[in-house]
């Protein structure tokens, strides 16, 4: 994104990071106040020689005067780094809107990085600074923002909880004036009850006319519109969403300690219950032993028709079938499937769920339309 797209729109001033314990700035220098990354335009070994020449000429410089002057040398070999995708889906609005021959109401969705000088990061990957952001901007009349950001929101919830398998730990909350954006006229976020607390997944934001309105300021290109009546500057609402705070989210949805009787004793094993839609192996496939090569040949084959027909596959045909059951458990794949003896002798395939752990004989020739029914089915 051009840096000169940054001041204005994108309130660099607004991006604060204050310190947690005296609730002032981390450095004086102004730029570095923000939340925004910057990025050299050296390389490692010659940002590092300039810095060190500032220390070697500034020997007698007090320490805040040093950070000053190295804070100046790493600013002017530096570019920030965008702190949100959304400046270059309003800077581009135009000719998006001539281009692609619309009228209001359309939208605009982008999937990208951004960056933040995050005061701290974690848990895992919930806060980071550098992290993978989801947007989509609904441009529409004025009129019509309010209810829209309403509808959105009930809709980005319902589709949240569709993928879940504990679906009241999604809740949407309303923000008051002083917890929003100061670009949004009304901003709703979207929920999840970790096991630290409650924090925002997605936020559904009503940004109105102000990036638009800025941008035609910047570039002197007026933004508007007329319905024949009156011209108005279109209304955005927004959703944004991190792709890494969705999966952390999924990820603690799914993870479950079920207990699991053995022969002398009962234990806890790890499932990860994850959507049928979000599992990253869709099917696994395991020759009971690896030493029998027709067993092995049939289980490479099946796996290879699995693949061919969109499914990611897992094969494996090393260690004891029960710990690869176990295995997958842990990875959510939501079935197995066993290449056995009888898959010679009847033609049949041992098909196991990992939410039930009922294993049950299927023919051969039927399990691969068996598994894509069940993935074509809605959830």
């Amino acid at each position: 994104m051009p840096v000169d797209l940054l001041p204005g729109p994108v309130h660099v001033a607004h991006y604060n990071n204050l310190c947690p314990e005296t609730n002032s700035p981390f450095m004086t220098e102004p730029v570095l106040h923000s939340g925004l990354q910057r990025c050299s335009m050296l390389s490692p070994y010659k940002m590092a020689k300039s810095l060190m020449d500032v220390i070697e000429n500034n020997k007698d410089a007090s320490r805040s005067e040093l950070t000053d002057l190295l804070v100046a040398q790493y600013v002017e070999n530096s570019e920030p780094l965008r702190p949100e995708l959304a400046q270059a889906a309003f800077s581009q609005y135009w000719p998006i809107y001539c281009s692609q021959n619309r009228s209001l109401p359309f939208s605009i969705a982008q999937i990208g990085k951004a960056f933040r000088n995050e005061a701290s990061c974690g848990p895992f990957i919930y806060r980071l600074m550098e992290f993978e952001q989801m947007d989509c901007y609904h441009f529409m009349a004025p009129e019509d923002s309010d209810r829209f950001t309403l509808d959105l929101s009930t809709d980005r919830l319902s589709w949240w909880r569709s993928l879940a398998t504990k679906r009241s730990n999604f809740k949407s909350v309303e923000l008051h004036k002083q917890d929003r954006a100061h670009y949004a006229s009304s901003s709703i976020d979207i929920e999840y009850d970790f096991p630290w607390g409650s924090e925002e997944v997605e936020s559904v934001a009503n940004r109105t006319d102000y990036d638009l309105k800025a941008h035609a300021e910047a570039t002197m290109q007026l933004v508007t519109h007329s319905d024949g009546k009156v011209s108005y500057t279109p209304h955005c609402v927004e959703a944004s969403a991190g792709l890494d705070r969705a999966v952390m989210a999924y990820l603690c949805d799914g993870y479950e300690l079920r207990d699991v009787p053995s022969s002398t004793t009962h234990q806890l094993r790890p499932f990860l219950n994850l959507d049928k839609r979000l599992a990253p192996i869709k099917v696994a496939v395991f020759p009971i032993v690896q030493n029998n090569a027709e067993l092995v040949q049939i289980g490479r084959l099946l796996a290879a028709e699995f693949r061919a027909a969109g499914l990611y596959t897992a094969y494996s045909s090393s260690g004891s079938i029960g710990r690869r059951y176990v295995d997958h458990d842990e990875m959510g794949t939501p079935y197995c499937i066993t290449i056995d003896d009888d898959t010679i002798e009847k033609g049949t395939v041992t098909l196991r769920s990992r939410n039930t752990r009922i294993q049950e004989p299927m023919l051969l020739t039927d399990v691969v339309g068996s598994i894509l029914a069940f993935y074509k089915t809605a959830a």
